[in-house]
């Protein structure tokens, strides 16, 4: 049990500010308080339980300066961050969050363009296979009419390069050219 004169010694609110956050950033990751003692233990925390994790939330059992920096890591947080009061660790957390989802997000873009180039090889070839057969005149119009267009599409996919992909897509987004607004 965490002693009277502890609760408002040097150092409380930190501590409260703290708890707080563990029990916070739990709960915006849809964790249980078994799941974060588990998570403790295989990280090798031994010894902590559901129990743990329910005493330490409730201000019944003080954090040890290793455990915080445990749990801190376990909730992918920073002990610094976890010791602000709410409303900033939460605003700092919430930007973290946004910059790791950009992160992501350009890294997505960067493979995205890898596979076009990488799509656009194999349509040259395909391209150059199609353009050596004919479609004989025999052939009913929807077929002549259907390789034409598969062609044109072909030649017109070939032109596409990442960079005008993302500039199509901002003038589509934001209505107007990038490199103009």
């Amino acid at each position: 049990m965490v002693k009277k004169d502890e609760t408002n010694g040097p150092g409380a609110e930190e501590e409260a500010h703290f708890i707080a956050a563990v029990k916070r950033i739990r709960e915006e990751l849809g964790w249980s308080q078994g799941e974060l003692a588990k998570r403790m233990s295989d990280s090798g925390w031994e010894g902590f339980h559901q129990t743990t994790i329910s005493r330490i939330e409730k201000g019944e059992r003080p954090v040890r300066l290793g455990e915080a920096r445990g749990l801190a890591k376990a909730l992918g947080a920073l002990v610094g961050q976890m010791l602000l009061p709410a409303e900033q660790s939460k605003t700092l957390r919430d930007l973290e969050l946004s910059v790791v989802n950009a992160e992501k997000a350009a890294t997505a873009i960067a493979a995205s363009a890898q596979e076009l180039l990488g799509t656009q090889t194999s349509l040259q070839y395909e391209l150059e296979e199609a353009l050596e057969i004919s479609v004989d005149e025999s052939a009913d119009d929807w077929v002549r009419e259907r390789y034409s267009s598969v062609i044109e599409a072909a030649r017109r996919a070939l032109k596409m390069t990442p960079n005008g992909v993302m500039k199509e897509f901002l003038e589509s987004y934001y209505g107007v050219d990038p490199e103009e607004g």
